[in-house]
């Protein structure tokens, strides 16, 4: 009857021979985990060998479809997980039959549950059909025989590389437990395996007659242990609400999704991070988890929908460019932008400011992004040293973005004088560089080796460049267990290893000679030393103790005061 809903339970291999499957551009692409796929063929595998008076089954919960009208597929609103592993599992299981000789039994699983002849074009298909991030990737790589070959040049995304460890955790889970069969009982084996998922991996499939009902189911639905994500259910979102533009958005996703996921190829998470920090800067300070609640009341058309996919598409360079110094879209501004992003990125490893820097890199022009992102380089600092609560930045922070993505803000000083009541003072800065305490070690070497530069009459000190650190070691002059030479108790050691002024920089080879030597014979090696930091100790002659640590860090903090200023000079 037109306009109903269905609900049939079947075995979820059964519902893969009955029909072809397609997932919708507005769906996610492949988002298990090898411990999901683990856990699915561990739970198979237990209740297979239940020992129980009924026939063993198993679960697997509901799978929401869009009834195909026309006898086209079936679309997947919810369960492409479920289905795409199921796939994956009965490949793996063809090919420990090719391996045992058993070709038609392979052929078999190949012809009733991955794949069918179209009638009308003869044309061999799927029976799954995924999205336009992974289908190519999964009929051409995943379904194929493993172990997998990759065609050469082949852009692979993070789902993708889910795809290959799922199928990777099948064939050697399914492989371990064939291997400890004789070779009599491997066929019948394997071929329990197929009439469990056929017949026993129950689900129930429930066909809705249009996307407005499986939207609504879907977001009431989860799939296996793996609940829709953030932007999953934002791109759901976008391309629903884009209407007769879904097409055109659903491009402009996809290739927004490829800028983001190659620049950050590990991060799962980076997508939403991304979007959060783009709507930051058209509407203020937005936490993670509100992010959809207030996306949704302001994209209400499909105009502002797919207008807003587009200029994220737009943005996804500059947010790129934010952590690869290299990037074509510095080749117009001064070298020393490159020199401050990758200040940030590699030597402060700050990322609380990103939405303020995507801000500044979207708006400002070349000449004011430049001193803009000097300026970010010193505050950072100062923030990192006289300290910050992270909700009390990423309110300004956001704040600062939303002002300069609505063009309140044009120039560096304009920034720069919107943020002086949060920024650290020079005195401010200065009191709390003489006594700070520096427990990372690349933060440490950061600071020795500007103010280094400043000492040395460098006019851009801040910016250090990519150095061996495999060459140059960060120096402890009091040991962390010293000789009686010093008159410093281990307690007293200890107290004085995070202690700013009690490091410098030497060559690796002559900082592990020198070891826990007196500072009588440190001194010896540190005023041959290049760096001015270092064989400055010279005029501290045969003692170094506490007293020496506080002036000496009073002294480093009155440079960097100069090394990282709040002028644009």
């Amino acid at each position: 009857m037109p306009g109903t809903i269905a609900f049939e339970p079947m075995g979820i291999g059964d519902l893969l021979r009955r029909s072809r499957h397609v997932v919708p551009p507005n769906q996610r692409s492949y988002a298990w985990e090898e411990r999901n796929v683990r856990d699915l063929l561990q739970d198979i595998n237990a209740e297979m060998s239940r020992n129980a008076p009924a026939a063993p089954e198993y679960f697997l919960g509901i799978i929401v479809l869009v009834g195909g009208k026309d006898g086209r597929a079936l679309s997947i609103s919810d369960g492409q997980q479920r289905l795409a592993t199921t796939s994956i599992i009965l490949a793996r299981i063809r090919d420990i039959f090719i391996e045992i000789g058993q070709t038609q039994r392979a052929s078999s699983i190949d012809t009733e549950f991955l794949s069918k002849i179209d009638f009308e074009t003869g044309d061999t298909k799927s029976q799954i059909e995924l999205n336009a991030e992974d289908n190519v990737f999964f009929t051409e790589v995943i379904l194929k025989p493993y172990p997998h070959v990759i065609p050469e040049h082949t852009f692979i995304r993070s789902s993708n590389r889910r795809l290959l460890a799922s199928s990777k955790t099948a064939y050697e889970y399914l492989k371990t437990l064939v291997d400890s069969y004789n070779d009599s009982s491997k066929t019948p084996y394997l071929r329990q395996w197929v009439r469990f998922i056929k017949e026993r991996t129950h689900i129930i499939a429930v066909t809705v007659p249009d996307e407005n009902q499986a939207f609504r189911i879907f977001e009431t639905l989860n799939d296996r242990g793996v609940k829709a994500s953030q932007v999953d259910l934002l791109k759901n979102f976008f391309l629903e609400t884009s209407g007769e533009r879904m097409d055109e958005t659903h491009s402009l996703w996809t290739e927004m999704t490829g800028k983001i996921e190659a620049q950050f190829p590990d991060e799962d998470d980076q997508m939403i991070l991304y979007l959060r920090h783009l709507w930051i800067t058209k509407y203020g300070h937005t936490v993670e988890k509100d992010l959809s609640t207030k996306i949704r009341p302001n994209i209400t058309s499909p105009a502002l929908a797919a207008n807003f996919v587009f200029e994220a598409n737009q943005a996804a360079l500059n947010y790129v460019a934010l952590t690869d110094p290299s990037h074509l879209k510095w080749n117009s501004y001064k070298i020393n932008t490159k020199e401050y992003i990758n200040t940030i990125n590699q030597h402060l490893k700050v990322t609380q400011i990103r939405p303020l820097l995507f801000a500044i890199a979207m708006r400002f022009s070349p000449d004011e992004a430049t001193k803009a992102f000097r300026y970010a380089v010193s505050i950072s600092v100062r923030f990192l040293i006289f300290g910050g609560r992270g909700g009390f930045l990423d309110e300004h922070y956001a704040a600062k973005a939303h002002d300069i993505g609505t063009s309140k803000i044009t120039t560096a000083r304009e920034l720069r004088d919107a943020m002086a009541n949060i920024v650290p003072t020079d005195k401010q800065f200065e009191n709390a560089f003489a006594s700070a305490r520096v427990s990372k070690g690349y933060l440490a070497r950061y600071y020795l080796r500007a103010i280094d530069k400043i000492l040395d009459g460098d006019s851009d000190p801040e910016f250090v460049a990519n150095e061996d650190y495999s060459a140059t070691n960060l120096e402890h002059i009091v040991p962390l267990r010293p000789s009686s030479e010093w008159h410093v108790s281990i307690d007293e050691a200890a107290s004085i290893q995070t202690l700013i002024g009690n490091m410098t920089l030497l060559s690796a080879k002559k900082n592990v000679a020198l070891g826990n030597q007196s500072f009588e014979e440190k001194v010896k090696v540190y005023k041959d030393s290049t760096y001015k930091i270092t064989n400055s100790l010279e005029k501290y002659g045969n003692k170094f103790g506490f007293d020496e640590i506080k002036a000496r860090q009073l002294e480093l903090a009155q440079h960097a005061v100069k090394t990282w200023p709040l002028t644009f000079s």
